[in-house]
């Protein structure tokens, strides 16, 4: 059974939501998301609670649609902290309830408890991985299923593509040989993000609200353009064949080639097989790969970025919540 102690907060960032976070964090792994992005389906959680913080009744549809898009069947639940009489007389569809705060943190806590699945306590289970995550996991009755699973569906990195490793220290390698440091944090922020968006059609909207998401308009865009400019030209004079960054209707693009690897995105791989394999009752596969993803990480997202930087901020913490929901899975199956 997957970990049935995730709960994903949704709202805006302000002190009624690290309330609301600070009252759940001692019983559950709370992923907060301001934005409902793809990240979103990188967790199976028990349950939604959305923060309403004033604003039309709209504005809470329009974020469970967009939640459907990637959580379809979670049981959400409305934590409200401007009720109105008769707002939420009539709930929307997939809604299981609403409650005020913070008068209501008493049935916050109540109906979670309801709703959570019985389980083994995270820090029993925590312990019992440190031992076991560096060592090769053997099957029961001597399948060689796990064995088969680390040399065919690896898509590790090759020595003729790009290689970027995101957990702990960044560092970047075209053909087997390392790329010389970028001085500027900034910009080697923005070549690990781009590097990451690599598959996306990337918004100039969503870089500046990444970036700088407190400056003008005209200001953050000077400093995008200096930003590209300058990873345009690291990749020219540091690659035989550089891949280029494309920037038409308002989006820019990372033509980096269908060798890129990357820890995060394998991460991620792992993660998402994993969670696969234990649906299918296929404990032992679902175990190599936890330990495989547990051994990539390395570090925190991007460690040597010290600089207040809004997206690597969030992607930092929302991996870490993978992290400990995968020593979390880890634990499960060990114990």
């Amino acid at each position: 059974m997957l970990s049935p102690r995730i709960v994903l907060l949704i709202g805006r960032e302000g002190d009624a939501l690290k309330e609301i976070r600070r009252s759940l964090s001692p019983a559950y792994q709370v992923v907060v998301f301001e934005k409902l992005e793809k990240e979103v389906a990188w967790f199976k959680p028990m349950a939604v609670v959305i923060h309403h913080n004033g604003g039309p009744r709209q504005d809470v549809i329009n974020r469970l649609a967009r939640l459907r898009q990637f959580q379809p069947a979670v049981p959400a639940l409305i934590c409200s902290s401007c009720y109105e009489p008769g707002q939420w007389d009539t709930l929307p569809r997939g809604v299981k309830g609403w409650l005020s705060w913070p008068e209501g943190q008493a049935q916050l806590q109540a109906t979670l408890n309801r709703w959570r699945s019985p389980g083994a306590g995270l820090l029993r289970r925590l312990q019992s991985v440190w031992s076991h995550l560096a060592l090769p996991v053997k099957t029961r009755g001597g399948s060689a299923a796990a064995s088969e699973l680390a040399t065919t569906t690896d898509s590790g990195p090759g020595k003729a593509g790009l290689e970027a490793r995101f957990f702990g220290c960044w560092s970047l390698k075209a053909g087997g040989h390392c790329l010389p440091w970028m001085s500027s944090e900034m910009n080697r922020a923005m070549l690990a993000y781009m590097i990451f968006h690599h598959d996306e059609r990337i918004l100039r909207r969503k870089v500046i609200d990444g970036f700088w998401p407190d400056s003008s308009e005209d200001s953050a865009r000077n400093c995008l353009n200096v930003a590209i400019s300058s990873i345009r030209r690291y990749l020219k004079d540091n690659m035989a064949e550089a891949p280029a960054i494309h920037f038409r209707e308002n989006a820019y693009s990372a033509a980096l080639g269908p060798a890129l690897y990357t820890d995060v995105h394998e991460f991620l791989r792992l993660w998402g097989h994993a969670q696969a394999m234990e649906r299918a009752n296929r404990p032992d596969e679902a175990l190599n790969a936890y330990r495989r993803a547990g051994q990539l990480y390395k570090g925190e997202f991007l460690e040597c970025i010290t600089r207040e930087i809004s997206w690597v901020e969030s992607m930092r913490s929302k991996l870490r919540e993978v992290y400990l929901a995968v020593l979390d899975r880890l634990g499960e199956l060990l114990v």
